[in-house]
């Protein structure tokens, strides 16, 4: 991914580990092969006993990843007119037009780890030539200085030059410092979001597969499961520029949001999803919201009921999750949003909501997580029915702001309609009623990370 264009309010995690059997299927293939010319190989890599620098080493690559490299040759340490930096190098693999270097299982996170070690020396190199004056000279007072780090002025220091390495304690640090700034600066924010992925079905992504969709409804679902593992890089990218033009066009210029933050992560199973914190303009301020005041309730509910819904159009529970949205050819989420206009949006509504957005089922080592003895919903599912409307209060015994939208599906999750239907996939949407909250939230994605 190119590093100039990472949000900066966004923070990311790694992805799917790799699949160690397609390599030997590789070399295999390679050694097995009647075609290859046995004169244009190359000598299999010895292994030896002294260590190898990977700053001075020529063919390292080649010698590391010979199915990637299989004539020695394009190696990141070797003559060139002008320096190529490795971040670039390794991007331009990635985006190799036959994409065996992103399909490989180990090439891109042995990349990745260079590369951040890469940096890593250069900060402490940096760190060491503005720092020499105050460095310790001699073994006896670099351990006088470890002893004394708490209250070194120099270990400061060096933590602020680790905000730069990305996964860092001090760069999660710097991520939560942003968002402290963004409370203290603007206020609570208003929503809560967390987008999922549809990756198995978004028609955009897979349109950027190298390989043709078959036509068999059942072929393309095993074609495009196939796609996510072969080409982790394509679908990271892919959400990475989803999200940024979803949040540009939609969030900011659609939903009048004037501030955000949010993060990637990455499911164990390689699915993304981002979430984050949104400022909306014309929101209630909750920060001096009256919570005694019924004048101030009413207009506050009455804002959030315009952005948050949980009311299943189909009142009728046997209507609910019907067989036919999971059809390989019928599901919502291949609907193409150039299309939105030729089709009815009521009904793809309804079709949408019941295949993503419904808590269908909870189950132990998904959401249920054990507490006081008992197995509970980790989302808290099902929720509370409110066929009379919603309900925004103040919780006397606990003191805790509730907002409960009106709901006649306990297994509808929190969202809002517009969102929905053009993101195309699971989404969260709720109200941040404290700054409590967020709060916790910081607490909780400092010591994840």
């Amino acid at each position: 991914m190119d590093e100039e264009n990472i949000i900066n309010h966004t923070t990311s995690m790694a992805s799917k580990p790799p699949n160690a059997r397609r390599e030997m299927e590789l070399i295999h293939a390679w050694v097995n092969n009647p075609n290859v010319d046995p004169g244009s190989l190359i000598d299999w890599p010895g292994i030896g006993a002294s260590p190898i620098n990977e700053y001075v080493t020529e063919g390292l690559l080649d010698m590391a990843f010979p199915t990637l490299f299989p004539d020695g040759q394009c190696d990141w340490i070797e003559p060139r007119i002008r320096r190529v930096h490795l971040h670039e190098f390794v991007k331009h693999l990635l985006r190799y037009r036959d994409h065996h270097f992103g399909r490989h299982p180990r090439f891109r996170y042995y990349m990745m780890n260079m590369i951040m070690r890469h940096r890593a020396q250069n900060s402490s190199a940096m760190f060491v030539k503005k720092s020499l004056q105050e460095m310790p000279i001699t073994i006896n007072e670099l351990r006088e200085h470890m002893e004394n780090i708490p209250h070194s002025h120099l270990a400061d220091r060096l933590m602020r030059f680790g905000t730069t390495l990305r996964g860092t304690r001090s760069y999660w640090a710097k991520c939560r410092a942003e968002l402290f700034d963004l409370l203290h600066q603007i206020g609570t924010p208003t929503i809560f979001f967390n987008l999922s992925a549809a990756n198995m079905y978004w028609p955009d992504l897979h349109a950027l597969m190298p390989r043709t969709q078959p036509t068999n409804p059942q072929e393309a679902q095993k074609w495009r499961r196939q796609n996510i593992i072969d080409y982790p890089h394509i679908v990271a990218y892919y959400m990475h520029l989803r999200y940024t033009m979803f949040r540009k066009e939609i969030l900011q210029k659609g939903m009048k949001a004037k501030d955000y933050w949010s993060r990637y992560e990455w499911q164990h199973r390689g699915s993304p999803h981002v979430h984050g914190f949104i400022w909306l303009e014309g929101a209630p301020n909750i920060d001096n919201l009256d919570w005694k005041n019924h004048d101030e309730l009413k207009h506050a509910k009455k804002y959030f009921d315009s952005i948050i819904h949980a009311w299943n159009p189909r009142g009728d529970p046997h209507q609910r999750n019907i067989q036919v949205l999971q059809n390989f050819t019928q599901h919502p989420c291949l609907q193409n949003t150039q299309q939105l206009n030729q089709i009815d949006l009521t009904r793809d509504y309804e079709e949408l909501l019941n295949c993503v957005e419904r808590h269908t089922m909870c189950k132990e080592g998904a959401c249920l997580r054990k507490k006081r003895g008992r197995m509970v919903c980790r989302y808290n599912a099902p929720w509370p029915l409110h066929l009379d409307g919603s309900k925004l209060f103040e919780d006397p015994a606990t003191g805790d702001k509730v907002y409960e939208p009106a709901r006649n599906d306990d297994r509808v999750n929190t969202h809002n309609r517009n969102i929905l239907q053009l993101w195309r996939a699971n989404v969260d949407w709720q109200p941040v009623l404290s700054r409590h909250v967020v709060m916790n939230y910081i607490a909780k994605y400092a010591a994840k990370a």
